[in-house]
């Protein structure tokens, strides 16, 4: 048998061993069907490049129905003992978990439905439209709109899920940002991310979101162009922590389209949006989902603000 054929068999041999061994403990854990898993796992080994992505996209369905359905038939009998006293109630300190927390709820829903976390926002700002409204938007001065700024920061802080230690030293300032040939820079982000000696990301400096201070000043520039920029923005956030933390994203398809954006940014010749085409910058997956996650938050606020008014009304 010649040498090449020979690798290639002891090759797939140990592919197909893997993929019996792996699949077993993988199904067992996720609580798949095995022969279906095994056959898919065969098929992904034996597919062609083209193929490969669906079927692994299927599989990666078929894990996630799994494991949620195995987390819905455990979590009300799961048990955790207390080491907090003001936890305790009753006899002693165990607390039944029927739920998941705050936190893992929001991300999860966050995750499977985008839409949950503009509306989640929106209704917490509208429900308190004595700080956050046109309304009182057109009432204050530049400082006070930014204070008004700054408090929906915190919202929208919270509703991401923003790891707390980056959440504490968050910061949403103003300043004099660059005009460009194609119009005003309304508001950025940093780039709060860095790459330590092994090429690995990591938040390296707190989050920084600055506003224009001229269009605070303009009374043309309303309530809603500016919270909603905001919301823009804080999908930058989102974007970077999901690249080095998880988050929300954790499981999102374009994570790795933003990290590829992120070290970009970060190379010694990356592009700076200021110098490269307008239309390029839009392109970026980055600013592709943030731009079409501001428009939808807009229409979502907007559209809550018109649902509380006709029920008080």
């Amino acid at each position: 048998m010649p040498i090449v054929e020979a690798i290639a068999s002891v090759g797939k041999a140990l592919l197909e061993k893997a993929i019996v061994e792996g699949g077993r403990a993988l199904a067992d854990k996720a609580g798949l069907n095995y022969e279906w898993l095994i056959g898919e796992l065969t098929h992904l080994g034996e597919a062609t490049y083209k193929e490969m992505p669906e079927i692994a996209r299927n599989i990666r369905k078929e894990m996630n129905d799994a494991i949620e359905r195995k987390i819905d038939s455990e979590l009300p009998d799961a048990r955790v003992e207390s080491e907090f006293p003001w936890l305790e109630s009753g006899e002693g300190a165990t607390l039944r978990m029927t739920e998941l927390t705050d936190a893992e709820s929001s991300a999860k829903s966050a995750e499977r439905h985008p839409a949950k976390m503009a509306k989640d926002v929106a209704e917490r700002l509208a429900g308190d439209p004595e700080r956050f409204s046109q309304e009182a938007w057109e009432r204050a001065d530049a400082d006070e709109r930014l204070a008004m700024l700054q408090d929906a920061f915190r919202v929208i802080c919270e509703e991401a899920c923003i790891p707390p230690e980056l959440a504490a030293t968050a910061e949403l300032t103003d300043g004099n940002l660059l005009f460009t040939e194609d119009g005003v820079v309304v508001a950025n982000t940093n780039i709060f991310l860095r790459t330590d000696m092994n090429g690995e990301l990591y938040a390296a400096e707190p989050i920084r979101v600055t506003f224009n201070r001229n269009l605070l000043e303009m009374s043309e520039f309303n309530y809603y162009s500016a919270v909603s920029t905001l919301y823009h923005e804080m999908i930058h956030v989102m974007q970077q922590v999901s690249v080095v933390e998880g988050g929300a994203f954790t499981y999102s398809e374009m994570v790795k389209e933003w990290e590829q954006d992120i070290r970009k940014t970060l190379s010694p010749d990356g592009i700076n949006q200021l110098d490269e085409l307008y239309t390029e910058y839009l392109s970026e997956p980055m600013e592709t989902y943030a731009h079409m996650q501001q428009a939808y938050f807009e229409l979502m606020l907007q559209g809550v603000e018109r649902e509380y008014a006709a029920s008080a009304a």
